[in-house]
């Protein structure tokens, strides 16, 4: 069976290569189109029939013609073919119109209309969206006008992206509204970020039993990762919610969500004015920004976060300075705590998923707060042929922080969200609780599930 099959490829290859030339060159039929092309052959094993697929490029009429034409010249065709194809019988032609390349034309001018509607309709939808992004900056605006008590604040352990937002809407206010009585209230700062200007005003204590004018929450996917600023939140006569994760449904009397992108600082830039960003509220833009894109790598950073980036570093900024202290500089227990960590992760049998678990009393042992952890897991990612990367580590509550990251195959927000956690495709957290080894095994079950 394999040698007829080869040989039966043989012969088809050789007829077709024949009738192609003998239909453009020596029928002089004039229905006979020339544009016609042999599209394949199949000649029966006995030698006795072959089937000539042709394509016609040209309207029903003239594909019909060419058909009739070369069914009447059959004869001439068979004869010419004997003379210069070696088989022991040469088969009689059933020529067949081949419906497929028209189909694949029509399919492909259906195509480019269906996308170029898809494209169209998309510029229509980023018009709307910088439409109604124009108008809710101008409530957002509206309130810091109306408001004069003001709490700022963010995620519990802040992260880059965090401090820089709630810092840059703090300056903002302090640059254009000096009337107004603007705190910001996060958990510790990690010591990567207090070099971000006003960082030493952040008050790490909870908001006290007053009602404040105006809450803002940044960078923040749901009221209860307010932590101990929650209860402020709640009290507040408005509340503003601007963030940028994928997880956030919208928690708060006037929500600016944008998951496209790359930071919460970037959502900040476009809803403050330009001329009236400071230095300072730069620099603390800026320093969210590279944190939450890597440094413009990660796939979140689009043309228009460089875009911004630039108009940033034209406000004065030392931007080299800002991405070695704030992004690269680590301290000698920071660097410690991630090499336990290397040294301690586990690799899954298929390579693709690395993970750590670190307790409270390891912690403790470093010397490291869970401030040192920041970035670890992101590190742990660059691990040559993983995909997700998966830290767990222990507060003094008993508690399991989740934090994930991947490489673009494994969508992670769908697993912190079976954990009530959240975040985006490619970084994301939550809360656990339980039998952590189990938890693991099962996180990691549930990335297979989706690589595989």
């Amino acid at each position: 069976m394999r040698k007829n099959s080869v040989k039966n490829t043989r012969i088809n290859g050789e007829v077709r290569r024949e009738l192609s030339r003998i239909i453009s060159r020596d029928i002089k039929d004039p229905r006979v189109s020339g544009m016609t092309s042999v599209t394949d052959v199949f000649v029966s094993p006995d030698l006795k029939t072959c089937k000539v697929y042709i394509s016609v490029f040209g309207d029903e009429k003239s594909r019909e013609d060419t058909l009739n034409g070369l069914r009447n010249a059959e004869g001439y065709i068979r004869r010419a073919l004997a003379h210069t194809v070696n088989l022991r019988n040469t088969p009689e032609l059933n020529f067949i119109m081949d419906q497929s390349i028209e189909y694949g034309v029509n399919m492909s001018k259906h195509i480019d209309k269906v996308i170029e509607a898809d494209e169209k309709a998309e510029r229509q939808a980023q018009e709307n969206a910088k439409k109604l992004k124009r108008e809710e900056c101008h409530k957002i605006l509206d309130c810091l006008d109306q408001a004069q008590t003001i709490v700022i604040s963010g995620h519990t352990r802040p992260d880059g992206d965090c401090v820089g937002s709630c810092l840059a809407m703090y300056h903002y206010i302090k640059d254009n509204y000096p009337e107004k009585d603007a705190q910001v209230r996060l958990e510790e700062v990690p010591e990567s970020y207090r070099i971000i200007p006003g960082a030493k005003d952040v008050i790490c204590e909870p908001a006290d039993d007053e009602t404040v004018d105006l809450f803002i929450s940044l960078d923040c996917s749901d009221a209860q990762r307010l932590a101990s600023n929650q209860a402020c939140f709640e009290s507040a006569e408005y509340r503003i919610n601007i963030d940028h994760h994928a997880s956030d449904k919208g928690f708060a009397d006037e929500n600016i969500i944008f998951p496209g992108a790359s930071s919460t600082c970037e959502v900040l830039c476009d809803v403050f004015d330009h001329e009236k960003i400071s230095e300072e509220t730069a620099y603390a833009l800026y320093a969210g920004i590279i944190c939450d894109s890597g440094v413009f790598k990660y796939s979140c950073t689009g043309s228009h976060t460089m875009e911004l980036a630039g108009m940033l570093m034209d406000k004065g900024i030392p931007y080299t300075d800002i991405v070695d202290k704030v992004f690269y500089e680590k301290t000698y227990i920071q660097n410690k705590t991630m090499g336990w960590c290397l040294m301690n992760s586990k690799l899954s049998p298929d390579g693709k998923i690395i993970s750590c678990l670190i307790s409270r009393e390891q912690m403790a042992e470093l010397g490291a707060s869970h401030s040192d952890l920041e970035g670890i897991v992101s590190q742990m990612k660059l691990t040559k042929g993983t995909e997700m990367s998966m830290l767990v580590s222990e507060n003094a509550q008993g508690e399991y922080r989740l934090s994930l990251r991947s490489s673009g195959r494994v969508d992670v927000m769908k697993i912190a969200e079976r954990f009530d956690g959240g975040g985006h495709a490619a970084a994301a957290g939550a809360t656990l609780k339980g039998d952590i080894p189990s938890i693991m095994e099962q996180i990691a079950g549930m990335a297979s599930e989706q690589l595989y």
